[in-house]
């Protein structure tokens, strides 16, 4: 009996433990028949959400403009990271969305859920961890589908 394809959800950002799930996964996990699918969370611009919720009159244009110019090289970034994937063997799919990461990625995985879940691990120390949160800890605390966090 031939294994089903997996549907394998790697977040990305521009970061060394994003790049190195992503080579464990092509490296151990994944076969030419899964699906990568690269997801990229863009955080929203802090300080242009709170000068909108203040009403002030320049947010609406400097937060839509932000927003695109974020979304551009998301997109650019997902398709370099693709166009490597493709050229090692592998199918790749893309994903950009926008949000606070932890919450933007489990609500992917409900809505679609992958077979499985490969990120990166950062490395916070537990005061980081206290107050940034680890975007790999609440994928594991809540994700319904296997989460494997890859450390260097």
């Amino acid at each position: 009996m031939t294994p089903q394809a997996k549907h394998i959800l790697i977040p990305m950002d521009e970061s060394q433990s994003a790049e190195n799930a992503l080579s464990f996964c092509i490296d151990h996990l994944a076969t030419p028949e899964d699906t990568l699918v690269l997801l990229h969370v863009r955080p929203f611009p802090e300080n242009l959400v709170v000068e909108a919720a203040l009403g002030m009159p320049s947010a609406a244009v400097d937060h839509d403009y932000r927003m695109d110019m974020d979304k551009t090289i998301s997109i650019d970034f997902l398709k370099k990271t693709q166009e490597r994937i493709v050229k090692r063997g592998f199918q790749a799919e893309t994903e950009s969305l926008c949000g606070h990461p932890p919450d933007v990625i489990l609500d992917r995985i409900k809505r679609s859920p992958p077979s499985m879940v490969v990120c990166g691990h950062r490395g916070l120390n537990s005061l980081e961890r206290v107050f940034l949160g680890s975007v790999s800890e609440q994928l594991v605390h809540h994700s319904p589908v296997p989460v494997l966090i890859v450390r260097k």
